[in-house]
């Protein structure tokens, strides 16, 4: 059996910084008060970088998916397939990946999106990590990108504070029986029962039904609504649950993990769930402080800021963990 390769890694940061001085003064705008440290106390978060308004989510994996392509040190016309993560389209059809594919002059590439929310990038890798082994494919291109600054309500201080927009990409390829490490397995899991713990609604019929919720007295049916305290139980579940399926799948356990990269939704969720799988917290990388929730995202960023300060060492086993919006969850297990 073919092993799947990381080869490389890459990510987009926009140039735009928001603050959370910036949020708070947003929010008084609109005559809500909040505060700095209450936002960094309840989220790890102290700023978060923002699309320019002539930047896509598709500019944002463009960007993402070459640097990644650079540093495999592989060409455009390598790629046979391109995935990309996001629940922030540039619009409805074409497909975000296909414009990226577009955009970087991947004519050899097959091309798709595929939408699980925060956890939408595990789902990604999982397509292409199953594509390559099944297929004559070689290469694929994992990409998370979103722009949530887009969807989020800047009057609702519950949802507005933690998110931001980025873009991280992997480049995947096939290697020989003896080609070395890679992806050793992934696991996925989803309750679409209790998906409406976090919600954007967008075109069709439950778009209307959506729209009746109102704040301030105004409607924000294309706005992005979410039970904190619900997704919060539901997080510190389903993060230790998807680190222990998978370990149980490969025979593997909690000591083999030496880095551990997770969705970066809230510092607290982070710090329970490692405590939970009782894996000390100096094995996590955290940049939620300096990005905020970025969705799809927030992972491949943080691998690869992880990886370019050589926090994975080669021999190293990283576990990467999603969890979000469907609700949807799932992780990858990595060999470098």
């Amino acid at each position: 059996m073919n092993n799947i390769l990381l080869a490389g890694t890459g990510s987009y940061i926009p140039e735009q910084m928001l603050t959370n001085k910036d949020v708070v003064d947003r929010l008084a705008e609109h005559g809500v008060t909040s505060a700095e440290e209450w936002i960094v106390s309840h989220t790890g978060i102290r700023e978060r970088h923002i699309a320019a308004p002539w930047e896509s989510t598709s500019d944002l994996g463009y960007n993402a998916a070459r640097a990644a392509l650079n540093r495999a040190g592989l060409k455009e016309r390598d790629v046979d397939l391109i995935v990309c993560a996001t629940s922030t389209p540039d619009m409805y059809l074409p497909s975000t990946a296909c414009i990226i594919q577009g955009k970087l002059g991947a004519d050899n590439a097959a091309a798709m999106d595929v939408n699980a929310a925060c956890s939408g990038f595990i789902y990604a890798i999982a397509i292409a990590y199953y594509w390559l082994k099944a297929s004559s494919f070689s290469t694929a291109v994992v990409i998370g990108a979103d722009t949530y600054s887009r969807i989020v309500d800047w009057r609702d201080r519950t949802s507005c504070v933690f998110f931001g927009d980025d873009a991280g990409a992997m480049v995947l390829t096939k290697g020989g029986v003896e080609s070395g490490p890679g992806i050793l397995g992934v696991y996925l899991g989803a309750d679409g029962a209790n998906g409406m713990s976090i919600t954007a609604p967008a075109c069709g019929r439950r778009s209307v039904e959506c729209s009746s919720g109102s704040r301030n007295g105004q409607t924000n049916s294309d706005k992005l609504s979410m039970n904190g305290r619900d997704v919060y139980k539901f997080a510190v579940n389903a993060f230790p649950r998807a680190v222990k399926r998978l370990l149980e799948q490969l025979g593997r356990n909690i000591e083999d993990i030496d880095l551990l990269i997770s969705h970066q939704a809230n510092i607290n969720i982070i710090r329970e769930s490692m405590s939970r799988l009782e894996i000390n917290e100096s094995k996590a990388y955290v940049n939620i402080d300096r990005y905020g929730n970025t969705a799809a995202a927030s992972i491949p960023v943080a691998l690869d800021e992880a990886l370019s300060r050589d926090l994975g060492k080669p021999g190293s086993a990283v576990m990467i963990v999603g969890f979000g919006g469907g609700l949807t969850w799932g992780s990858a297990f990595i060999d470098l």
